[in-house]
């Protein structure tokens, strides 16, 4: 029986059925609202568990869960791609380094839209 979370149909294609994109060269972005805190986008599985959409793409493209500790990254600097060809599982470290090294942070960010502004 559909509930109000799933609508009867899974999670990955309620997530296909409200995104945009379909290469591996570009962002197949989400029309999933973005949180406030980083700019990700989330989804409700069957369970009402949620869990971040580039997460759960990288967890079903590779068939594995993410490892214990260790986090997805973008290359492509946008927050609401889940391409997975643009991820990559990355330790915190990496993610800090990452962000220092590319000068990314909240306030260098679109507050409608949640993408990092160009330098």
């Amino acid at each position: 029986m559909p509930n109000q979370y799933t609508g009867g149909t899974n999670v990955l294609e309620r997530l296909w059925q409200r995104s945009h994109g379909d290469s591996d060269d570009e962002c197949w972005e989400s029309e999933y609202a973005p949180n406030i805190n980083g700019g990700h986008c989330h989804i409700r599985l069957d369970d009402k568990t949620k869990i971040y959409i580039h997460r759960l793409a990288w967890e079903a493209h590779h068939a594995e869960p993410v490892p214990e500790g260790l986090s997805v990254l973008h290359i492509c600097d946008n927050p609401i791609c889940f391409n997975p060809a643009h991820l990559y599982v990355g330790t915190p470290q990496d993610n800090i380094d990452d962000r220092v090294e590319r000068e990314r942070g909240h306030s260098l960010r679109d507050p409608n839209t949640g993408r990092y502004l160009p330098k």
